[in-house]
């Protein structure tokens, strides 16, 4: 797997998993990419300790010669096509793969903030983490799509 998305915690609704999976099987162009669900640690643990064991969590699921790209909010904010070709230049250059970190609902320690190569930032609005999987999963299909001239990206 070249791309890998780890998400904390497994979405509730069905068809967003399903839709999630679908985009990333339809990559095509030699790419393969899943999804990896985590434990979600935010009921009855508190904040502090979800953060904590969720953070252990997705570190172990990283190795080092993954390029790690964190969603988070204050992350920067690029359009398909930029985000096209960051993809797949970044896919040339990284000897592993490219991991993208979706966190709990707290966020993820300081120390998945300092592994983080890039941190992305999918919209200045607040979204849940099912949505974020879905529109995040959507947007590397649209990339490939992109690179490939596909009318299914329309200028």
């Amino acid at each position: 797997m070249k791309i890998q998305v780890l998400a904390v915690g497994k979405p509730k609704d069905v068809f967003v998993k399903k839709q999630s999976e679908s985009y990333l099987q339809r990559l095509g162009m030699g790419l393969s990419a899943g999804v990896d669900f985590l434990p979600d640690f935010s009921r009855g643990k508190g904040a502090i300790k979800a953060i904590e064991l969720e953070s252990k969590s997705l570190l172990k699921a990283i190795s080092p010669r993954d390029h790690v790209i964190l969603l988070d909010e204050k992350g920067v904010s690029l359009s398909s096509e930029s985000f096209s070709d960051r993809l797949f230049l970044q896919l040339k250059e990284t000897p592993g793969k490219i991991v993208f970190v979706i966190g709990g609902p707290f966020g993820v320690g300081e120390e998945v903030h300092l592994r983080s190569n890039e941190k992305l930032s999918l919209s200045s609005m607040t979204m849940t983490h099912e949505m974020c999987l879905l529109f995040l999963c959507e947007q590397i299909y649209r990339a490939a799509m992109i690179k490939q001239n596909s009318p299914y990206h329309h200028k």
